[in-house]
């Protein structure tokens, strides 16, 4: 699979995971080195970070006694206030090291109050998931509201089934009374 808006995946990723290690008390890994590049021997972004000693909740839930399933949610709950207090922005998007963006990003984003770490163009899955979606012009924030935020996912998927629509128009498939799919 190729990567999706190279550069900015991998950079919002080392951004977040190094401002929470130094804004919060969460076990996240520290980054021992990346590329936000396909231009490497790999040919593709890449991150080495430290492995966090723990196990999948997913995979030992069922296996948990009531007071042990209790006292994870509390301290996911514990977390989760801790990022409520400590990392709250005044925009929507993706985080990134000042230094990783381009002039042009950098006029559009949003600052923290840390000189380090800014909020740029967004990097999410919904936006760029399926076939059609990465052909789609997209407005990547960073956004100053939900609304506007809600209103760019609305587009996306509004210009998604235009896209369908135009692929398929004239195909018809009359057993069942649907536009036939590729």
């Amino acid at each position: 699979m190729l990567p999706v808006e190279p550069s900015y995946k991998i950079a919002s990723e080392v951004a977040t995971l190094r401002l929470l290690r130094q804004r919060t008390s969460l076990p996240v890994p520290e980054v021992f080195a990346y590329d936000c590049t396909t231009k490497n021997e790999l040919g593709f972004e890449w991150i080495i970070m430290e492995k966090i000693p723990g196990v999948c909740l997913g995979d030992v839930w069922r296996d948990l006694s009531l007071e042990r399933k209790t006292n994870v949610v509390e301290r996911l709950g514990q977390f989760t206030k801790e990022l409520r207090r400590k990392c709250r922005f005044d925009a929507i998007g993706s985080l990134y090291q000042h230094a990783e963006l381009s002039e042009a990003d950098l006029k559009v984003a949003v600052a923290t109050g840390d000189n380090d770490f800014v909020i740029g163009p967004i990097v999410n899955s919904f936006i760029f998931a399926g076939k059609r979606k990465p052909l789609i012009r997209r407005d990547r924030g960073p956004y100053q509201s939900d609304r506007e935020y809600l209103l760019a996912l609305m587009k996306v998927e509004l210009e998604d089934k235009k896209l369908l629509l135009k692929q398929n128009s004239g195909k018809y498939d009359k057993s069942n009374g649907l536009a036939a799919m590729k």
